[in-house]
This record gives structure tokens, C-alpha cells and sequence, in this order.
């Protein structure tokens, strides 16, 4: 399903909307993080159950942030609190 998901033009929209939405900035933070977004993360995996291409289940990160985070059940998952209103 990731190519579906991550090869498509929607996802491409989508993508570009959450990156500035967050202004390019690392929204996760872990000790990795380079600050400068250019990933989109899903915040609940679309694996587990998430949206795939809604706005308030995806957040900007840095590719290390992206990388290194350990997957979050939907039980225990932040909440989206973007930095601007979008």
C-alpha cells in the first residue's frame, strides 16, 4: 500500500499543504532533529488505522525524525497542534 499511498499527486498536495502549514519546521523534535522539515509524518500510522491524506493526522519533520520514530499506537498518539493556522 505505500506505493499507492506515497506515489501519487495527492500525496504530493498533501505533502507541500503540511510542510507549510508547519513553516518547514521539525514539528516531532526527537534528539536527532535537524529542525528543517521535508518529510510529512503520519502521527497515527495509516497501517494502523490512520488517514492517509488528512491534514490533522499529519505533521512536518526532519527525515532524521522521521526515520528514528519508533511507530505510535493510536492509543497513545499526540495530538496535531500545528505551529500556524492553516
Amino acid at each position: 500500500m505505500a506505493d499507492r499511498v506515497y506515489a501519487t499527486k495527492r500525496w504530493r498536495v498533501v505533502r507541500r499543504m503540511v510542510l507549510e502549514r508547519d513553516g518547514y519546521r521539525c514539528q516531532i523534535g526527537s534528539h536527532v532533529c535537524t529542525g528543517e522539515a521535508t518529510a510529512a509524518d503520519h502521527i497515527v500510522p495509516w497501517r494502523d488505522g490512520g488517514a492517509p491524506y488528512s491534514l490533522l493526522n499529519l505533521r512536518a519533520s526532519c527525515k532524521p525524525c522521521n526515520s528514528s520514530r519508533v511507530s505510535t499506537s493510536k492509543a497513545n498518539a499526540a495530538p496535531v497542534v500545528p505551529s500556524r493556522e492553516y
